[in-house]
């Protein structure tokens, strides 16, 4: 059993289909790691530092990390603050303890940030020495088991009265909302662009973390969601009340699951 540790420049390169293969064989192809979603966030987030960690057991790959020096003799997993939540490719915990004699020049602390516990291996999130788990969000999903109409008569009375009054008044308001979904490519660089026209009309764009089409956030978000929409699993969700986009959401899919990456509204 060893680990081999590769430089990684600009992206995963020739790695991405090694990379497919092990998240689909962990976790039916989870869109965080999506050697596109992986890909992109190096090519716009990386610091040129990352290594690129692979296990092998008898000739078979079965671990990948991306990991990067923190400081001198601590290595973290690379996580850009887009990627809320990152799947650990390693089937055992046993093989992690190998990997301090590999990385160079000196590692004695290894740090597995936004792990979730439905998707790291098996007693990678218990505590137990030399190992220290620090909890760092709640993160939400819900199970859609049936039909959405299942799930929506299962909501409580007052959640449902109160929606049709809401829309009520939206419509004697505003008008009739119009709900525009986006999943064809070549609709998503506009999509990011009007995404980022509201979101710039907030208190993000005070902060200067609004997206941008001509920022590196709007770029990134750009790429991906057209990367995902030619393989249908991107949308772009758009409320427009009254000839006004008021609210948009950007979602990938993948391994059975939607994931909301973004959401803004006026």
């Amino acid at each position: 059993m060893t680990w081999e540790i590769y430089p990684l420049s600009g992206g995963l390169g020739n790695w991405r289909k090694l990379w497919d293969s092990m998240n689909y064989r962990l976790y039916q192809g989870h869109p965080f790691s999506d050697s596109r979603f992986v890909d992109t966030m190096l090519r716009h987030f990386g610091q040129g530092n990352e290594q690129l960690c692979i296990h092998h057991t008898r000739k078979e790959v079965d671990g990948l990390l991306i990991l990067k020096p923190r400081r001198y003799g601590i290595w973290t997993q690379f996580v850009p603050s887009q990627i809320p939540a990152v799947p650990v490719l390693v089937e055992r915990i046993d093989i992690l303890g190998g990997i301090f004699s590999a990385l160079a020049p000196f590692a004695w602390c290894l740090e597995l940030l936004n792990v979730d516990p439905e998707y790291s291996p098996s007693g990678l999130l218990e505590q137990y020495t030399p190992s220290r788990v620090i909890a760092h969000v709640l993160t939400m999903n819900v199970r859609l088991e049936y039909s959405f109409d299942n799930y929506w008569e299962a909501r409580s009375k007052n959640l449902v009265k109160n929606m049709r009054r809401y829309r009520r008044r939206v419509e004697n308001e505003l008008g009739i909302p119009i709900l525009q979904v986006i999943t064809v490519p070549d609709l998503m660089r506009a999509a990011v662009e009007r995404y980022g026209e509201l979101e710039s009309a907030g208190w993000k764009n005070q902060l200067g973390t609004a997206i941008s089409i001509e920022n590196r956030q709007g770029q990134f978000y750009k790429e991906i969601m057209t990367a995902f929409a030619d393989t249908d699993q991107a949308l772009v969700a758009e409320y427009w009340l009254n000839g006004e986009l008021a609210a948009s959401r950007i979602i990938v899919s993948g391994g059975g699951m939607q994931v909301i990456l973004k959401t803004t509204y006026h």
